[in-house]
């Protein structure tokens, strides 16, 4: 072989190894590339200057700040021990389906002000706080964009005060789930999807599972499936109102709930309660104990709406009833279709088994009872 014919065979070879080798990285590089693109957990967000990435727990005593966004990005829980200082104008956001819990011995104090309400919304929200994430193809927020607030058993002195929370709700769950001691003031609940059905295991927009030392006062809810669930030993006041009258038009609907009703969780109905709320209907899906010592008290034009249920008052317990309305959830003439089912369910004499006394005589002073099977 004469020497011209060997350097071009050497010249052959190498181009090959360098093809196989630039073929070789190329190879890699997709699969490195498409590997993040496949990864869930890759961030790439653009955050606005404002915003400040909330990822993990809180584990002593905490303020954030007026005039930032905090994005939460992951299930938060404020850890025992702390307290969680939210100042007034502050904005809170969720990304899809996360959530922020005050644990057993934490507490959240979200007290903001008229001018400077605390928001807790979606990420997706940009009518508060701005364009939080810049380079996403941002959409708007929806009931259910994000998970909930959670106020665990053992947690006080948690305050929510001049606070709107909305488009919460993912899976069913209440926007502000209430297990400890709060006070609610000046809230506004809106757009959250919570409660899929009224008497199933989701829960309604405000849902307060047999707390005790809860206050709920000039709170507004509207645009939500189930506003409100409380338990029945549980005092409310009629400075809550079920709808917003949005336009300040006379001349059109005010935004009300898809099930304009307080559901009441029967268990635990104890001490001394009082129900003056009258805008909307009080719901009992189950059997109303007012037992030895209870002192049970409706105001006068409250509806009560029951199902396949009885309220029963014995010996040493008391019931102050006025001209309250005892009747059927089937009942639309009454409240308004509180089951939210249009036509198709009408009520019927039996939908409620009635009100059963153990002994005296039934005082009606102005009350109806209707569509039960018995009555005193």
């Amino acid at each position: 072989m004469d020497k011209n014919n060997y350097i071009i065979m050497e010249v052959v070879m190498f181009t090959k190894k360098v093809v196989a080798i630039l073929a070789v990285s190329l190879a890699l590089f997709a699969l490195v590339t498409s590997c993040d693109l496949l990864d869930p957990n890759k961030d790439d967000e653009l955050l606005a200057a404002n915003v400040i990435k909330v990822d993990s727990n809180i584990a002593s005593s905490t303020t954030w700040l007026e005039g930032k966004v905090y994005y939460v990005v992951d299930d938060i829980t404020v850890q025992n021990g702390a307290t969680l200082l939210i100042q007034p104008g502050t904005v809170v956001k969720f990304k899809s389906d996360c959530s922020l819990t005050a644990d057993g011995g934490a507490t959240i104090n979200a007290t903001g002000t008229v001018d400077k309400p605390i928001y807790f919304t979606s990420i997706l929200d940009t009518a508060v706080g701005g364009d939080s994430i810049l380079n996403d193809v941002n959409t708007a927020p929806v009931p259910g964009s994000w998970g909930y607030l959670w106020i665990n058993t053992g947690s006080n002195s948690n305050k929510f005060i001049y606070c709107h929370i909305r488009y919460s709700g993912s899976g069913g769950n209440a926007a502000l789930d209430l297990r400890g001691q709060a006070q609610i003031d000046h809230c506004v609940f809106a757009e959250n999807l919570c409660g899929l059905q009224p008497w199933s295991a989701d829960y309604a927009t405000l849902h307060i599972q047999n707390a005790t030392g809860v206050t709920l006062t000039n709170s507004v809810f509207y645009h939500n499936r189930w506003p409100l669930a409380i338990p029945s030993n549980l005092s409310l006041d009629a400075t809550n109102s079920f709808s917003y009258d949005h336009d300040s038009n006379a001349g059109t609907p005010a935004l009300t709930n898809t099930y304009q009703g307080i559901c009441v969780n029967t268990t635990g109905m104890a001490g001394t309660t009082t129900w003056t709320e009258t805008e909307i209907p009080y719901c009992i899906f189950d059997d109303l104990t007012i037992d030895t010592g209870m002192t049970f008290s409706i105001a006068n034009g409250a509806i009560v709406k029951m199902i396949l249920n009885e309220i029963d008052k014995y010996d040493a317990g008391t019931f102050n009833y006025g001209t309250t309305i005892f009747t059927s959830y089937k009942d639309d003439a009454h409240g308004g279709d509180t089951n939210a089912d249009g036509t198709a369910s009408s009520p019927s004499v039996g939908d409620w088994e009635g009100i059963w006394l153990e002994t005296g005589d039934w005082q009606p002073n102005g009350a109806q009872i209707l569509y039960s099977t018995v009555h005193p």
